[in-house]
């Protein structure tokens, strides 16, 4: 997860949770957040950073003023494909693709239940 354009943080699915394994800060320098995560170009590391081995996928959201979504799909040499944007300002939206948190051809390995009160 990318946040603020400035913090980075690792998540993984243990135990049934997700959990924060990894963390740092993004420099202040030219370039977009994905770049800077794929160069190295970090600070403030919790520890060394974690190897992207496969394809992920990206989702992007601006809650405020004209509200943005956006998502794609980011593979292992940084290049990333937006696949999904959608923008709302008030009674016009433009939009093209879809919005998706699934890759293309993914089987997920199972559900999680989450518990109500």
């Amino acid at each position: 997860m990318i946040e603020g354009n400035e913090t980075v943080t690792f998540f993984e699915h243990k135990d049934d949770f997700l959990v924060a394994t990894w963390q740092a800060h993004l420099q202040d320098i030219e370039g977009n957040a994905i770049q800077q995560l794929f160069a190295d170009q970090l600070k403030d590391r919790t520890g060394p950073t974690p190897k992207i081995k496969k394809p992920f996928l990206y989702y992007y959201y601006v809650p405020y003023g004209n509200t943005v979504h956006r998502s794609g799909r980011i593979d292992v040499d940084g290049k990333y494909t937006e696949t999904g944007y959608k923008s709302v300002n008030g009674d016009v939206t433009h939009s093209f693709g879809t919005i998706s948190l699934v890759l293309p051809n993914e089987i997920r390995q199972g559900n999680v239940t989450i518990p109500k009160n």
